[in-house]
C-alpha cells in the first residue's frame, strides 16, 4: 500500500485493521492507533472506510466513549450497528475510563441504563465496532496502564510523508484511493488478510510494531518501563523493589509514583502480592506468576546458609540483584554473539571489495596493453 512504502509487515497489518473494521466482530480484541505527524496518510485510511461502509462508521472520541467520572455511558450506544469507530486526530482527553475502553475493545458486556416511561432498567451492551485512532502525540492514560490495556492496542507507525517535489501536500491522493476500482482492490485484500488471521488462529504483529507499541505506552508510564527493565523473576521485597524504582526515577530525572500507585502497576503486569514469614519477621513481597509457594522453604534454607546477610529482606534484595546481573551478562553475551555472527559478513564484504578492485586494476592493465 502506498501509505506504508517499504514495510510489507506494516502494509499487511493495515489491511488487517481495515478488514476487521468491515465485520461486526470483536474477535481479535484489538484497537489500532495510527501514529505519525501530518501528511503521512492516516486520514486516508478513514476516508477509505467511510467510502466502503458509509452507514457503519461512528466518530466518537475517547472522552465521549469514557462517559464521565460519575459513570455516564449514553454515548456508547452510538456504536450500536457499527463495525468501526473512528477517533480521528485524537488529542489528550481530560478523562479516560480505561475500564470502558478495554471492555469495548474486547466485546465484553457493559450495563447501560435505559429509560422507558417512568421505569429504569439495565441492559447489557456489547460493542462489535473496531476502534481506530489517529494521533500525532502520545495519549496519556494517567498511569492506569496494565497488561490488559497494553495488550488491547496496536500502535502502527506512519513514518512516510506524501508531498510533491516542492514539499506540497498531494491533494488528490484521497480521491485516487477512493475510486471504485481501487476500493474494490483494497477491500478484497483487507478481507483476505483478516480471514487469514482467523484461519491461523493467531494474531501476528511485526517486531517493529511491537517495539513501537511498547515504546508508546512506556512514554506514559515510567513504572511500566522500570518493570520491563527489571522484571521480577521469583520473589522480591515490596520495600526494596519500590526503593530501586524510586532511585531509578531520580537517576533519570523522572517523577516516581507513590507506593500504592506503583504497586498497582506491578500487579497489573501479572505479578501478585505475597509474603514471607521467618522467625516472627513478616515481609511483604511481590512474586512473579511462575513463582510457586512450594519454593519458599528453599529460600529460607538458602538464607540460613548465608553468613554475610543479617536479615531475610536484605537477602531477597541481594537475590534480586544477582538475577538482574545474570540478565545483564546474558544480554552482553547475546550482543557479542550477534557481532561475531555479523563479522564474517563484514569480512566477506571487504574481500568482495578487494576482489572488485583487483579485477578493475587487471582490466585497466589489459586495456593499456591493448592500446599499446
Amino acid at each position: 500500500m502506498i501509505l506504508a512504502v517499504g514495510d510489507e509487515g506494516i502494509v499487511t497489518l493495515i489491511f488487517v485493521s481495515i478488514g476487521s473494521s468491515l465485520f461486526k466482530t470483536a474477535i481479535l480484541n484489538k484497537s489500532y492507533i495510527y501514529k505519525g505527524c501530518g501528511r503521512n496518510g492516516k486520514s486516508k485510511i478513514f476516508r477509505i472506510l467511510e467510502a466502503l461502509i458509509p452507514n457503519q462508521c461512528s466518530h466518537e472520541h475517547l472522552e465521549q466513549l469514557s462517559g464521565n467520572k460519575t459513570g455516564g455511558k449514553s454515548t456508547i450506544r452510538k456504536l450500536a450497528n457499527c463495525t468501526v469507530n473512528i477517533s480521528e486526530d485524537q488529542v489528550q482527553p481530560k478523562y479516560i475510563n480505561t475500564s470502558y475502553i478495554t471492555r469495548l475493545i474486547s466485546g465484553e458486556p457493559i450495563s447501560i441504563e435505559e429509560k422507558r416511561g417512568k421505569n429504569l432498567s439495565l441492559k447489557p451492551f456489547v460493542n462489535y465496532a473496531t476502534l481506530l485512532l489517529s494521533v500525532n502525540e502520545v495519549i496519556k492514560f494517567k498511569q492506569e496502564i496494565g497488561i490488559s490495556l497494553v495488550d488491547r492496542f496496536v500502535v502502527i507507525p506512519f513514518n512516510n510523508t506524501f508531498t510533491d517535489d516542492n514539499n506540497n501536500r498531494i491533494l488528490d491522493i484521497g480521491e485516487k484511493l477512493c475510486k471504485p476500482k481501487v476500493l474494490q482492490i483494497i477491500a478484497t485484500r483487507a478481507i483476505f488478510e483478516f480471514i487469514k488471521v482467523l484461519k491461523a488462529g493467531k494474531f501476528t504483529i511485526p517486531d517493529n510494531v511491537k517495539q513501537e507499541t511498547e515504546r508508546y505506552f512506556m512514554q506514559d508510564n515510567n513504572a511500566l518501563e522500570f518493570c520491563k527493565l527489571f522484571p521480577i523473576k521469583t520473589i522480591v521485597s515490596k520495600t526494596s523493589y519500590y526503593q530501586k524504582y524510586d532511585d531509578w526515577c531520580h537517576k533519570n530525572l523522572d517523577e516516581p509514583l507513590n507506593k500504592m500507585q506503583f504497586g498497582k502497576q506491578v500487579i497489573a503486569l501479572g505479578n501478585r502480592a505475597d509474603k514471607l514469614n521467618f522467625k516472627g519477621d513478616r515481609i511483604l513481597c511481590y512474586a512473579s506468576p511462575s513463582f510457586k509457594n512450594a519454593s519458599k522453604p528453599s529460600i529460607y534454607q538458602d538464607f540460613k546458609r548465608q553468613n554475610d546477610v543479617s536479615d531475610l529482606e536484605t537477602y531477597l534484595c541481594k537475590q534480586f540483584d544477582d538475577e538482574a546481573k545474570v540478565d545483564d551478562t546474558q544480554n552482553t553475551e547475546d550482543e557479542q554473539t550477534t557481532q561475531e555472527e555479523q563479522k564474517p559478513d563484514d569480512e566477506q564484504t571487504i574481500d568482495n571489495e578487494q576482489n572488485t578492485q583487483e579485477a578493475q586494476s587487471t582490466e585497466n592493465e589489459e586495456t593499456t596493453s591493448d592500446n599499446t
